[in-house]
């Protein structure tokens, strides 16, 4: 087996221990962006993204998703091991009145050439941008038919946690705890304090 001059590079051979509490499972944050990955695939409409930083530096990925007969959150916690890689957990909620903030619904929209050119227009650019937010958004497999996308709007907030219940304050918690513990067995280096 060859060694690698940069073990911190290597994916960690790991299983999270999966917690089942009200329903919810800790997970890889891998998985469950395949998961999310697929239900969007299946229905890109009554999608939100938010982004941000949560206790500990941790980046934190909140997907909800309405459906129309019910609302699903996917919940992510990562840490940047490098530019390129992150270890991660999520989890997901689902039946519940989500208090997620509102903003424009997230998803990839086609966007032709035509339009592309205008978007570096400062006088069209705003115009063209509003348009296109207000097409629906696409699935994966007919946005990858495309030859321009826009992808987003992904909503940056300083603290997502202004915004969550107490059930996803409380999975907040367990997302960060569990990730820590993985921090510390696979890296701990990155976990002790430099002086």
């Amino acid at each position: 087996m060859a060694q690698h001059i940069y073990p911190e590079l290597e994916r960690p051979k790991w299983r999270p221990r999966i917690e089942k509490a009200d329903g919810m499972e800790l997970q890889p944050a891998e998985k469950i962006m395949e998961e999310i990955m697929k239900r969007y695939d299946k229905n890109p409409r009554g999608w939100r993204v938010y982004v941000g930083k949560g206790a500990g530096g941790y980046q934190n990925l909140l997907f909800a998703h309405d459906t129309g007969s019910g609302s699903q959150l996917f919940q992510i916690k990562q840490h940047y091991l490098s530019p390129y890689k992150t270890l991660g957990l999520g989890a997901r909620m689902e039946g519940k009145q989500l208090p997620i903030a509102e903003s424009q619904e997230f998803g990839l929209r086609p966007v032709p050439e035509n339009e592309v050119l205008e978007l570096f227009d400062e006088k069209l650019s705003l115009k063209i941008l509003g348009e296109i937010l207000s097409r629906n958004p696409v699935s994966i497999s007919d946005a990858s038919k495309a030859s321009s996308l826009l992808s987003g709007p992904i909503i940056h907030v300083n603290q997502p946690s202004f915004f969550i219940s107490k059930e996803q304050e409380e999975l907040d918690l367990r997302l960060r705890l569990e990730l820590e513990k993985l921090l510390w067995k696979h890296y701990p280096e990155r976990m002790r304090l430099s002086v």
